[in-house]
């Protein structure tokens, strides 16, 4: 069973609801900072963990090739495992990334959402203050 068919299993009523709650009333711009953070986040996320679990597979005795197809064909698969393990394997990483610029697009995403906040914050407090 997808994940998909999970939702219709746990929310048989209406399978729609879980789109509905994720949805927001303003939509997202592709440069929101907020959404390049997690964005880079998740590729980082998933990169470090096809890289863990190859790694792991290797260290137990497990064959390469077959643990990737079983793997890239798993409903918990990703895009960057799909993409990406290959070259970690083959050891030509085609990527134009290296793991210092993956590292500097987080800080730099961290740093402006930070400010992000902050800059929230102090609007959201100036609007709270009453007139003397």
């Amino acid at each position: 069973m997808d994940d998909a068919g999970l939702v219709a299993v746990y929310l048989p009523k209406d399978p729609t609801l879980v789109l509905k709650q994720a949805s927001s009333e303003t939509p997202l711009s592709k440069s929101d900072p907020k959404l390049k953070l997690v964005k880079q986040v998740m590729a980082g996320v998933n990169v470090a963990a096809a890289a863990e679990a190859m790694s792991l597979g290797v260290k137990v005795g497990l064959d390469t090739e077959k643990l990737y197809e079983i793997i890239s064909t798993a409903a918990g698969t990703s895009a960057m495992f799909v993409d990406r393990t290959p070259q970690l394997l083959s050891g030509k990483w085609t990527s134009k990334k290296t793991v210092n610029d993956v590292v500097s697009e987080l800080v730099y995403f961290y740093y402006a959402f930070t400010q992000f906040l902050a800059n929230d914050k102090n609007r959201s407090n100036r609007s709270m203050r009453q007139p003397r």
